[in-house]
């Protein structure tokens, strides 16, 4: 199986890395396989697969001090479409403070939006919510929703998690964690 293939990959990545903090501002990436020949040994049943593959390329890089984005697509460039897309940004303006937003699509099996937050509320009282909905099916896949009381010696942790685990069944746990910080911890991360 492993010498079962007579294709070339060829790849290009540029990176702009800022010179003063290291930090990598942008990255770009572009991809492609070429099949010479047809594996002889498949998995599932008659497969053309010479020629070339799909066309790939991504994106990704700080654009400010406080946002990230990271996004990839894969293109079928015989039917001109889009086959898979997978995108996400991030705002971080402090340590403990985040919020995410991504989406992924793939032709014909899924496109769903994932929203997730960690925020402090007030004084030592930390939120935590994730949302994966999906467009689809119009449903969410799963949620979770949690808070921390956080001390100087003590954490307290309540999380709440319900996950579709099949077309029409869902499960829901509860879970509790309290943390003696530098003596042990009881219950789940």
């Amino acid at each position: 199986r492993i010498n079962d293939a007579n294709r070339v990959v060829v790849a290009l990545t540029s990176r702009f890395v800022e010179q003063e903090t290291g930090i990598e501002r942008l990255r770009l990436a572009v991809g492609q396989q070429v099949n010479f020949t047809d594996p002889r040994i498949q998995l599932l049943p008659p497969q053309v697969t010479s020629g070339k593959s799909d066309f790939i390329a991504a994106i990704s890089g700080r654009l400010t001090q406080h946002i990230s984005t990271d996004s990839n697509i894969q293109m079928n460039e015989s039917k001109l479409w889009i086959e898979k897309v997978r995108t996400g940004i991030s705002y971080q303006p402090d340590a403990g403070k985040v919020l995410n937003l991504g989406y992924r699509f793939t032709r014909d099996v899924i496109e769903q939006v994932d929203t997730s937050l960690q925020w402090p509320i007030a004084g030592n009282w930390h939120a935590v919510t994730r949302v994966n909905y999906s467009l689809k099916d119009d449903k969410i896949l799963a949620g979770l929703a949690g808070l921390e009381y956080n001390a100087c010696c003590w954490a307290l942790r309540f999380v709440m998690q319900r996950l579709t685990t099949a077309t029409q069944t869902t499960t829901t746990a509860v879970f509790v964690q309290l943390e003696l910080k530098g003596l042990m911890g009881i219950g789940n991360n």
